[in-house]
């Protein structure tokens, strides 16, 4: 990400930056200044700060946490992971998700089942396969 380079711009900052003069100052889209400054302003202590519409360093320096950042990586390999999952079951969806989401008493869906069998004319849960 581009973090550090917004951090590097608005330290050279007199009065701050608006976005539109980080833009000026970097090759960067406002969409991407944007999404660095709204991370870096939910950071607790936050490095930045706005004021009106400009934009200023705090006394609070930033450390990426790479830690953190190590866990959701994982956590949204492991969803990657269920949504396969779900992609290729065979059995009832709603039994899968069931199960899934720690359901004491999943139930089966032996009717829907059926009806999907009937309409799809097969049991790959994947309509387009």
């Amino acid at each position: 990400m581009h973090t550090q380079q917004i951090l590097n711009v608005l330290s050279e900052a007199v009065d701050g930056f608006s976005v539109a003069q980080l833009e000026q100052q970097m090759n960067l889209s406002r969409g991407q200044i944007e999404k660095v400054l709204k991370l870096l302003s939910m950071e607790f202590p936050a490095p930045i700060t706005k004021q009106g519409s400009k934009w200023y360093l705090t006394p609070f320096p930033y450390q990426t946490d790479t830690e953190k950042m190590d866990k959701i990586t994982q956590i949204r390999r492991q969803e990657q992971a269920q949504m396969l999952e779900y992609m290729q079951n065979k059995q009832c969806l709603m039994t899968f998700l069931a199960i899934e989401l720690d359901d004491p008493d999943p139930k089966s869906c032996d009717k829907y089942w059926q009806y999907r069998t009937a309409i799809y004319g097969r049991t790959s849960n994947n309509r387009f396969s």
